[in-house]
């Protein structure tokens, strides 16, 4: 019996290694088919973000900027999110910090997010300048600037560009003191001069335009500013040099068809071109930092 024993003992030892040696074996087949299925498997397309200034409310923005960013994802491959605030200055809190990495703003924003942020320009409306307004009703007996002095004038906040910051530095130049208040955004100045609940409003030409017909024709011009570059699309710095010219050869391209020019007029830009941080830095010249108002 003894000597049986003695026999059987080293069968069962080496059955056991070769046991072991199948599992490890068995492991490291498995763990290198993984490795090569996860390797094989290319890294998602990063998501970047789009800030847009509410210049009206967030169903009329994303009704005109998700087709554009669609169209923009289509033709780079970029996966572009719309985002909007619901004032702007909430909206300049964000840019102002770098949240976005891209934002479509205003020509002072501009300023403010290549100094703050190193924000850089690569696209805008080179078709027209842009123009800022005050508007009264029709029947108004308001019909040029002086007829503001003690009067109450909505804009839609105080750093909006065109509608707000150039005539307010401007009318106080002048000795005219009026009222401001402010509602959020143009179509809610437009409205509410429309409705009689402001004697005046600021805003642009080109909002006022875009404006339903009976609110247009409720109103009329009284002031209007000296031309100014337009509202430019920029790009953090954080974003890459081919994803940013990725993105400006798409918009660039979507000026080029007719459908592209369709969805660019909503925003509105007639004829988009290149940008360049000169244009913006130029307007250092009006002296409006002592009319900018950081929330």
């Amino acid at each position: 019996m003894r000597g049986s024993q003695q026999r059987v003992l080293p069968v069962v030892r080496q059955g056991s290694e070769a046991v072991t040696r199948h599992r490890c074996l068995h492991k490291l087949l498995t763990f290198g088919f993984l490795w090569l299925v996860v390797t094989a498997v290319p890294a998602a397309e990063p998501q970047y973000t789009l800030g847009v200034v509410p210049q009206n409310d967030a169903g009329v923005l994303h009704t005109v900027w998700e087709p554009i960013a669609a169209e923009i994802r289509r033709r780079s491959g970029i996966d572009l999110r719309i985002v909007s605030t619901r004032s702007i200055g909430a909206f300049e809190r964000e840019f102002e910090a770098g949240a976005y990495d891209f934002a479509y703003l205003n020509p002072y924003h501009a300023l403010v997010a290549l100094r703050l942020q190193g924000y850089l320009p690569l696209v805008r409306d080179t078709a027209a300048p842009l123009t800022g307004v005050i508007v009264a009703r029709q029947d108004s007996p308001l019909h040029g600037a002086a007829d503001l002095a003690g009067q109450r004038v909505a804009f839609p906040s105080p750093n909006a560009f065109g509608a707000a910051l150039v005539p307010r530095a401007d009318l106080a130049r002048r000795g005219i003191e009026i009222t401001p208040w402010y509602v959020g955004t143009h179509g809610s100045v437009y409205l509410n001069v429309a409705l009689g609940l402001a004697p005046a409003g600021g805003g642009i030409l080109r909002t006022l335009e875009g404006q339903p017909l009976e609110v247009r024709q409720a109103l009329r011009v009284i002031y209007e500013t000296p031309p100014m570059p337009t509202h430019p699309i920029v790009a953090h710095p954080r974003v890459g040099e081919a994803v940013r010219t990725r993105l400006t050869q798409a918009l660039l391209a979507l000026g080029q068809s007719e459908r592209g020019r369709r969805l660019l007029a909503a925003i509105p830009i007639e004829h988009i071109g290149p940008a360049t941080a000169a244009e913006y830095k130029a307007l250092e010249s009006l002296g409006l930092d002592d009319f900018y108002v950081r929330d």
